[in-house]
């Protein structure tokens, strides 16, 4: 059978348990080419000022995401290149999508947190946990990344020339999809939107990558940490600099 992903991204007020979704975005490809996009904001969280209010002051969340409100949320509704959508309409697309194009694997980059984010929004609006209306299987790109991108030698001696270090004493390599997608294309200087359909589009050619490796997929396998894979070598290598 063939496989049809779809890839989500979830922007959120704040780390759990405060990770309700206020902007989510996904994309419908299989291994070559992608079939649909999709762009929400949510109304029941955005538009909440309570919510928003307190995420504001989540100190990380202010820093990362404060000033987006207004500097690209609030433009990009004002130049209507972005919308807002009551959650129900949100779920009700969603799970229409992936009947229509038969999507059988659900993906996003440490997919742990947005299955949470999404079952989080899901009771918070409607009082209910279930999201997926169908059986799908699950794989999580971060985990993907940290088995076949970032646990090798030339990543972690990119990582090292490129200072993509952690700022721990472990001296960790960094596995965001934003380094993912910059030593995947070469492209070492690029910067994550950080926004749900633009993080999603970085995240299917994370998975177009991970799929011309033709590697065994991690299918329904949903860790905690999958940094920890990643840091395998990174001894060897940051005492020989």
């Amino acid at each position: 059978m063939k496989n049809i992903y779809l890839i989500g991204d979830a922007e959120t007020t704040g780390l759990p348990p405060f990770n309700l979704i206020f902007d989510w975005g996904y994309v419908i490809a299989d291994n070559k080419k992608i079939i649909v996009e999709r762009s929400f904001l949510v109304r029941e969280v955005l538009c909440n000022g309570r919510v928003m209010l307190k995420a504001l002051h989540g100190e990380d969340w202010r820093t990362m995401m404060g000033a987006k409100v207004f500097t690209t949320y609030i433009p990009a509704i004002a130049k209507r290149h972005m919308k807002i959508f009551g959650w129900r309409e949100i779920l009700e697309t969603m799970r229409d999508d992936m009947l229509t194009h038969n999507v059988n694997r659900f993906c996003a980059y440490n997919l742990r947190f947005d299955m949470t984010a999404l079952s989080k929004t899901q009771n918070f609006v409607t009082g209910e946990k279930k999201v997926l209306s169908q059986p799908c299987d699950l794989l999580d790109l971060w985990l993907c990344c940290c088995q076949y991108v970032f646990n090798s030698r030339l990543y972690h001696e990119t990582a090292i020339k490129n200072n993509w270090i952690g700022q721990t004493a472990a001296k960790n390599v960094r596995t965001t999809a934003e380094h993912a997608y910059r030593f995947l294309t070469g492209d070492h200087s690029f910067i994550e939107a950080h926004t749900g359909l633009q993080d999603a589009r970085i995240e299917t050619e994370i998975l177009w990558r991970i799929l011309a490796k033709k590697q065994r997929l991690p299918i329904n396998d949903i860790q905690s940490n999958p940094w920890q894979r990643a840091q395998k070598i990174r001894g060897t290598l940051l005492h020989t600099r």
